[in-house]
């Protein structure tokens, strides 16, 4: 397991507490450096992959999303799209 997935998989079990009742601590996340973003995208996306995201879950790890693209892409999708397709086991298609 490499550190980013490990990292990734620790802020989602630091975040659970506050997702498991549906409140996403939006605040938080603005905190959050880019690294510690992508990281928590890149958890995200392998969950989602794997079907383990319940739809609250779904829910956060699209604000994740959101605030990854605002903070390292200039809201830009393409830009986005383009690093996640840099990294193995993520979804290489957009929908």
């Amino acid at each position: 397991m490499s550190f980013i997935h490990r990292a990734g998989i620790a802020i989602l079990v630091a975040l659970a507490p506050s997702w498991a009742v549906g409140q996403a601590d939006e605040s938080r996340l603005k905190t959050m450096t880019v690294d510690e973003l992508k990281s928590l995208y890149l958890a995200c996306d392998r969950a989602a992959m794997r079907g383990l995201l319940s739809p609250a879950g779904i829910a956060q790890c699209s604000i994740v999303y959101e605030e990854l693209k605002r903070q390292a892409f200039d809201g830009d999708f393409e830009k986005l799209l383009a690093w996640s397709r840099l990294h193995p086991g993520v979804r290489n298609t957009a929908r």
